[in-house]
């Protein structure tokens, strides 16, 4: 876990509200965004996430 007392990153990442999830790409790249709560262990989700992380990277 971190903790950002500066609060720097949420700024810097235009983070406005808690919890916000950030889905990356391989090269760091943002390619995803949801800010609230999220049901992680939704067939939904996981078929998403699965199918993101196979991607072949260009």
């Amino acid at each position: 876990m971190y903790i950002d007392p500066s609060t720097l990153a949420a700024a810097t990442l235009g983070i406005e509200g808690v919890p916000t999830t950030l889905l990356l790409n391989r090269e760091s790249r943002e390619i995803g965004r949801l800010v609230g709560a999220a049901e992680w262990n939704s067939s939904a989700m996981v078929d998403f996430i699965t199918r993101t992380i196979a991607e072949v990277p260009d």
